[in-house]
């Protein structure tokens, strides 16, 4: 256990000090908002920060960056992580409008198009959406044998 924490404090070290030398890292900061929420167990305090670095990304860079759509892709799991039906429900919206828009800025075969497309997948299932999960990950299996 304290080997986990020490490596959770790390973590947390590794993150700030990359936050201190790029400061403007909008995807770095909804990073750590991920990790505050899921590693740290401060939901509060994590989805607070991604909201508001959604706010400030969509603000300079637009909807359809690259950037604020991965700030969106954290958003969401830190959403699918606070485990509420609502959240699971917005969650799911929020994965797929990501995923749509990875497909057409990024294409169907980027790495974090997969990803997306891979969450999408564990949300389907996570609501008992069994089939819209298969066609997910089969998907993804097919786009990553290309």
């Amino acid at each position: 256990m304290a080997r986990i924490a020490k490596s959770l404090r790390e973590a947390t070290e590794i993150y700030k000090a990359g936050m201190v030398k790029l400061p403007n890292s909008l995807p770095l900061r909804a990073a750590y908002a991920g990790h505050l929420a899921r590693k740290m167990n401060r939901i509060g305090e994590g989805l607070d920060l991604v909201k508001k670095t959604l706010n400030e990304a969509t603000g300079i860079l637009g909807v359809r960056h690259p950037d604020t759509i991965t700030v969106r892709h954290q958003y969401a799991r830190i959403l699918e992580f606070l485990n509420t039906h609502e959240s699971r429900t917005e969650a799911i919206g929020v994965f797929a409008q990501v995923l749509a828009d990875r497909e057409e800025v990024l294409k169907s075969e980027h790495p974090d198009t997969l990803a997306s497309l891979y969450a999408m997948g564990n949300m389907c299932a996570s609501v008992g959406d069994y089939a819209g999960a298969l066609k997910r990950f089969t998907d993804l299996k097919t786009r990553r044998l290309r």
